[in-house]
């Protein structure tokens, strides 16, 4: 069976919680598919791969495993930004507003000005992710690094938010309320 991408098969087919402590069973599983796919492939870096897995190496599972050697990102952040840009997408005026849209002044908050991208605890990629990748929360696209900490700002303005109920209508006075104007 011809495999389009090799690589992407072995990632697919791991479902490893905490990839810094597989088990030997996993390891051994693992050492087989990737020798398996250097004879299929005749790629040496497989066979690389599975010395690394097979003497459990674990400092070199990043070389292995790329990106999916990191820690799953924890559901309450995913939810945390779920929900902020719920909120963003309540405070946004909807199609009349055109894509140039940038509220300024009092309302300058109104608009999501993205995460810190060097410290947000995963809110940055998770938000870029799902509005670059996936192309959901479109209104909220454009700066993803906000280049400081919005997360509390953002926590408070939630929270005065789902005190209104979560209205995805708002009157200006909502509006100003959730950002924290009025």
């Amino acid at each position: 069976m011809a495999l389009s991408s090799p690589r992407a098969y072995v990632l697919r087919i791991i479902m490893i919680e905490d990839a810094m402590n597989l088990t030997p069973y996993e390891r051994l599983t693992l050492s087989m598919q990737l020798r398996l796919l250097a004879e299929q492939d005749g790629d040496e870096t497989y066979n690389q791969h599975a010395a690394i897995i097979e003497n459990g190496y674990s400092t070199l599972y990043g070389e292995v495993f790329g990106t999916t050697a990191e820690p799953e990102l924890p559901e309450a952040v995913q939810q945390d930004v779920y929900e902020i840009l719920n909120m963003f997408r309540a405070l946004h005026p909807g199609h009349s507003a055109g894509p140039d849209w940038n509220p300024e002044g009092e309302f300058y908050m109104q608009k999501f000005r993205g995460f810190d991208g060097n410290d947000s605890g995963g809110h940055y990629g998770f938000a870029r992710f799902l509005i670059e990748t996936l192309g959901r929360f479109e209104e909220s696209k454009g700066e993803y690094n906000s280049h400081s900490n919005t997360l509390d700002t953002y926590h408070e303005m939630v929270d005065r938010w789902q005190a209104l109920g979560r209205p995805f209508e708002m009157t200006e006075e909502q509006i100003k309320q959730v950002i924290g104007r009025s």
